[in-house]
């Protein structure tokens, strides 16, 4: 039997600011420009990849990641075709994330994250580190270690 993947994993920088979007049917989208490089012999290049989230996924992207963190991407290529001003066909491939991890964040040492989203969507407020037991979820400078959200 034939199969097909079409599977794309990014490590990279986020090279935009993040600004979330909402469709007319009220669904989250970010787009966000993930930069990666490639170093052969002397010879170092960048790439960028135009990269989309949608829903749940979109709003944790918004809360958490900024210009300049380090995240690891995965999701599916898909090209789509539009016209211009001139009405000559144009072409865009991106990446369809449905998984994203925060891996560095370029926050400073004094900025605190912002509150959490848990997975069933429910904001979680910020607390002390020193909660008793040491199992504060801000024991971690990264507020989330995975997250696997797909698009509905």
């Amino acid at each position: 039997m034939s199969k097909n993947l079409n599977r794309v994993d990014l490590i990279g920088r986020i090279a935009n600011d993040i600004e979330i979007k909402y469709s007319a049917s009220g669904t989250a989208v970010v787009n966000a420009t993930i930069v990666t490089n490639y170093k052969y012999k002397d010879e170092e290049s960048a790439e960028f990849h135009r990269c989309t989230f949608f829903s749940k996924l979109a709003e944790i992207v918004s809360q958490y990641c900024k210009k300049g963190d380090q995240v690891y991407a995965s999701g599916r290529l898909q090209t789509r075709k539009w016209q211009d001003k001139e009405g000559n066909d144009r072409y865009s491939t991106e990446v369809i994330c449905n998984e994203m991890i925060l891996l560095q964040s370029k926050r400073g040492p004094n900025e605190q994250p912002r509150d959490y989203v848990e997975p069933d969507g429910n904001s979680k407020p910020q607390s002390d580190n020193n909660t008793a037991g040491g199992d504060s979820f801000f024991d971690s400078e990264i507020p989330f270690k995975s997250v696997d959200w797909r698009a509905s």
